[in-house]
């Protein structure tokens, strides 16, 4: 007589939990085949993948058969955007990825390209003086004012009216376009008739700068809605700007600088005025119609700081007319030790108890409670873990560094701090970079080791360390 063997209950429910522990943890994959309309392999494409089950978007570039591949995606439905130039951009939704290896094939058409004639560049202007606007350049500025708000408004409507991330992207892609044609239409109509040489030159540099201004970081899928409320200010800024200078003919600012100590000798000049020209002045002073363009701002005084210099960005301020800096100048015993030799790079990664590859995100600056020192903050996407813990990649941690600007009571306070004998690096949003890190003590935040001998630019897939090197071969070498 054969014995009955029944599956024992707790192996059973141990099975099921795998089961479905499996099922929902199971990802796919989406090789992507863009080809024109001969089916002629497309390469160098962008194509980005959008789903609120991403935390941003995921991006790639064509190889030379067209192709590109999305590995590791949670399971669900997907939007796809790919976009080259001199080809029409494509959009398709409700893709949906339920298998692990899904394909997808892009027809992309080609646009009727028109040749656009750019006239050479104006030469730089001799002074800060600056040409008013006339009664015809106000009537342009105005309707550009107008369309403005009236191009805002409408993308906000239909943002509100749509509630899939994902289709609200595409709406605020298309937007952004918009924007910056308008600014470009208006540009190209005041520069269409005769100016002078010194008020064509400020056109471009300030238009230019609004342009920039236009920026959002619309690859955040979770913090998209705060993103657009920070670009819809800027774009708010930008009109009101306009509106102004049609009312009042005028597109300058005043520059009231001081500094601690006072009788400070100051060096300042344009950014962009191509061959410098420098002019000096003693601290405090009031430096009287500059135009909207970032000025170079060297402070020097003996026993203080050797050199310390700022560029200020009057764009951050677009609506103010009368803008203020002040400057505090370290003593020497305050600034901190000598230069000192960089250690060597087995002993930075051996100090550090972090180091990334990452993207920065956002950097701001802010006065702690009950300090004196102001603080600079930068927030960090981690795309890779390279010491330290797996389980910060696609996570964002923010470092902390003494220094920055700020913004009270209509004054902005720049405070220079060296505290370690090596400057401070700077960090660009959107840039990409491997930062070796170190945990502040009572703090959750970072600060780079040894300064800007930590930080590290990434371009495509070389990093810049001294001399451009392979990123994977430069990892290699850390975790060596």
């Amino acid at each position: 007589m054969n014995k009955c063997r029944f599956f024992p209950p707790f192996l059973f429910s141990i099975a099921i939990i795998l089961l479905v522990t499996n099922l929902f943890s199971e990802q796919g994959q989406l090789s992507v085949i863009v080809t024109d309309s001969d089916r002629q392999p497309l390469p160098g494409a962008t194509v980005e993948l959008c789903s609120p089950a991403l935390e941003r978007i995921r991006s790639a570039i064509t190889r030379a058969n067209g192709t590109c591949i999305f590995p590791d995606l949670p399971l669900g439905s997907y939007q796809i955007l790919c976009e080259l130039a001199g080809f029409k951009s494509i959009l398709q939704k409700n893709i949906s990825i339920f298998t692990k290896d899904e394909v997808l094939k892009v027809s992309m058409e080609k646009t009727h390209l028109a040749m656009v004639l750019t006239a050479p560049g104006p030469p730089p202007p001799v002074d800060p003086s600056i040409t008013s606007f006339t009664s015809k350049d106000a009537i342009i500025l105005n309707e550009a004012s107008i369309s403005l708000h009236a191009n805002v408004a409408s993308a906000w409507e239909r943002m509100a009216a749509s509630t899939d991330v994902c289709d609200k992207r595409a709406i605020l892609k298309e937007a952004l376009r918009n924007w910056k044609v308008i600014l470009e239409e208006v540009k190209n109509k005041l520069t269409a008739y005769p100016q002078a040489s010194i008020k064509r030159f400020m056109i471009y540099v300030i238009f230019d700068g609004m342009e920039q201004q236009i920026s959002c970081d619309a690859d955040s899928i979770s913090e998209f809605d705060r993103n657009i409320l920070n670009l819809r200010a800027e774009l708010s800024a930008i009109a009101n700007f306009l509106k102004r200078v049609s009312d009042t003919g005028k597109a300058t600012f005043d520059l009231h600088i001081s500094s601690f100590p006072e009788n400070t000798e100051m060096t300042y000049r344009y950014e962009e005025a191509g061959p410098l020209k420098d002019y000096h002045e003693r601290t405090p002073t009031t430096i009287k119609d500059l135009y909207f363009a970032p000025i170079v701002i060297i402070f020097k005084q003996e026993g203080r700081t050797s050199v310390a210099s700022i560029t200020y960005d009057p764009f951050k301020f677009l609506e103010a007319s009368i803008h203020q800096v002040r400057m505090h100048l370290l003593d020497k015993n305050q600034w901190g030790a000598s230069y000192k030799r960089p250690p060597l790079l087995e002993e930075r990664v051996s100090e550090s108890d972090l180091i990334i590859v990452g993207k920065v995100q956002k950097s701001d600056c802010r006065r702690n409670k009950g300090s004196t020192d102001v603080y600079t903050y930068v927030t960090v996407y981690v795309e890779e873990c390279i010491k330290g813990s797996d389980i910060l990649n696609g996570n964002e941690i923010v470092l902390q560094k003494l220094g920055g600007s700020i913004k009270e009571e209509g004054i902005v306070h720049h405070v220079e701090r060296h505290p370690v004998g090596f400057s401070q690096p700077g960090f660009l949003k959107n840039e990409r970079v491997l930062l070796l890190l170190r945990l502040l003590p009572d703090s959750k935040h970072y600060e780079v080791v040894a300064g800007q001998h930590g930080k590290f630019s990434v371009m495509k897939d070389d990093i810049i360390a001294g001399r451009y090197v392979p990123l994977k071969e430069f990892i290699r070498k850390i975790k060596e």
